[in-house]
């Protein structure tokens, strides 16, 4: 069965009389000619600002990665803390961070063959800068050490205050630092 085929020409006008509607009508909606617009804000709003509670997350996750650590793997505490970095932190704080490591209880935790579990707490009385590219949060870190033979130990809570850039749509950890803590938030 074989169809007939309109004239080339006849194809061509439609074509291009569509395309001239088309365009007018794109003329027109641009032109604001035939349709309503909301008026622009005066002050555009900073769409690349990220929430500060995400900024808090991320130190809670840092803190956690970095102090969780498995003496059946980890050759050091060192290790943890380079985790977290590559993982949550910037590049200038995994290279700052790859000889940090020292910890008074590895030596015990190692010869047991523990493993570290952290949980953390905001700490929430700490103001945080105005700056909507870089942040700052503090976590509280209760640790509790545990070995295959069932011995279990707390560790002393540390308080780990973090500084956070922007980068792309995430944050990193810049900086942090650990103290000890009496454990009040």
């Amino acid at each position: 069965m074989s169809r007939t085929r309109p004239k080339t020409g006849r194809v061509r006008r439609t074509l291009r009389r569509t395309g001239q509607i088309l365009f007018a009508a794109g003329v027109i909606a641009h032109s604001g000619a035939a349709c309503s617009r909301a008026p622009a804000p005066s002050t555009p709003p900073n769409a690349s600002a990220l929430p500060v509670e995400a900024a808090a997350e991320v130190c809670a996750r840092f803190t956690v990665a970095a102090l969780s650590v498995d003496t059946a793997t980890d050759t050091g505490p060192a290790d943890a803390r380079r985790r977290a970095a590559q993982q949550y932190g910037t590049a200038d704080l995994e290279n700052t961070l790859a000889g940090e490591g020292r910890d008074r209880t590895w030596t015990d935790l190692a010869a047991r063959r523990a493993r570290v579990h952290v949980d953390t707490e905001p700490i929430t009385d700490d103001p945080q800068p105005s700056d909507d590219r870089t942040a700052a949060a503090g976590v509280l870190a209760t640790a509790t050490a545990s070995a295959p033979d069932g011995w279990r130990q707390k560790l002393p809570t540390l308080a780990a205050y973090c500084s956070l850039t922007q980068a792309g749509r995430a944050w990193k950890v810049a900086g942090v630092s650990f103290s000890d803590s009496d454990g009040g938030a």
